[in-house]
C-alpha cells in the first residue's frame, strides 16, 4: 500500500476545501468570479486569479480525475524530487497553463476582438455579448441565444443584418 506524501495530501485537501466552499456556501458565481481565471482584458480579471485558478473545478468529475492524477502520480513524483521541487513543479505547471490559455487568447481571440471593432461594434457591445453564457441554458439553439441577443443589440443600436455580416464573415 502506497502512503500519501505530505504536499500531495495538503494540495488533496485544499482542492477539496475549495471545491465544497465553492459549492456549499451558496454563492458559486461569487466564488467562479473571483476565483476562476478570466481573459486579462474582462472585467472579471484580477491578478490572483493566474494562482487561484490551480485549485478551481468545473465539476464534481473535474475535481475526482484531477484529484486522482494527482494521488497516482504526485506521490510518486514527490518521492523523487522531494517536497520542495514537487510544489515548484506544481506551481510551474499551473503558471505554465496561465501562459498557454493567455497566449490563445492573444493568438484566436484578440485579433477576433479587432476583426469586430472593424465592422463597427463596440467593444462595451463585444463584452456585453461574451458576458452571455452560451454554454450553459441550452443557449445553443438559436432561437434562445437570439431572444438573449436582440436586447443588447436593440441597447446598442444594432441590427440583426449587422450581426448576420459577422456570422458570414467568419465561417
Amino acid at each position: 500500500m502506497r502512503h500519501i506524501t505530505p504536499t500531495v495530501k495538503h494540495l488533496l485537501i485544499i482542492n477539496c476545501i475549495v471545491f465544497a466552499g465553492t459549492y456549499l456556501l451558496g454563492n458559486k458565481d461569487l466564488f467562479y468570479g473571483l476565483l476562476a481565471l478570466y481573459y486579462p482584458l474582462s472585467d472579471y480579471f484580477m491578478p490572483w486569479q493566474v494562482f487561484s485558478h490551480m485549485f478551481m473545478h468545473g465539476g464534481y468529475q473535474h475535481l475526482l480525475f484531477n484529484m486522482f492524477a494527482l494521488f497516482m502520480f504526485g506521490i510518486a513524483v514527490e518521492r523523487v524530487f522531494g517536497q520542495r521541487k514537487f510544489l515548484t513543479l506544481y506551481i510551474s505547471s499551473g503558471l505554465g497553463a496561465v501562459a498557454l490559455t493567455f497566449i490563445v487568447y492573444y493568438v484566436k481571440i484578440y485579433p477576433s476582438l479587432i476583426e469586430l471593432q472593424s465592422l463597427g461594434f463596440s467593444f462595451d457591445f463585444i463584452k456585453e455579448v461574451l458576458k452571455l453564457d452560451i454554454l450553459s441554458d441550452r443557449m445553443f439553439q438559436g432561437d434562445i441565444l437570439i431572444s438573449k441577443l436582440e436586447p443588447i443589440l436593440d441597447s446598442f443600436g444594432y441590427t440583426m443584418n449587422q450581426l448576420d455580416v459577422f456570422l458570414v464573415h467568419f465561417q
